[in-house]
């Protein structure tokens, strides 16, 4: 949203142009990069795992699905 309200866009279409100018944005090491494009609106492709030890978080495992335009219903 501040994208788009930095474009002077801060409508529906305004915030859709702008997540879909996303590319490889770092959320901050929690999630993997996330990515839009007009023709995918998943944010990503791979899901970290953690588990709680000794109160911290721990990544143990990620799983990747690759972008299959069938999946798209195109």
């Amino acid at each position: 949203m501040k994208r788009a309200d930095k474009d002077k866009a801060l409508t529906g279409e305004g915030v859709k142009k702008a997540l879909e100018g996303l590319r490889d944005f770092d959320l901050g090491g929690l999630t993997s990069k996330v990515t839009y494009t007009p023709t995918d609106h998943r944010p990503a492709t791979k899901t970290p795992i953690y588990m709680v030890k000794s109160g911290k978080l721990v990544k143990v495992a990620e799983y990747d699905m690759p972008r299959k335009p069938e999946w798209l219903g195109l």
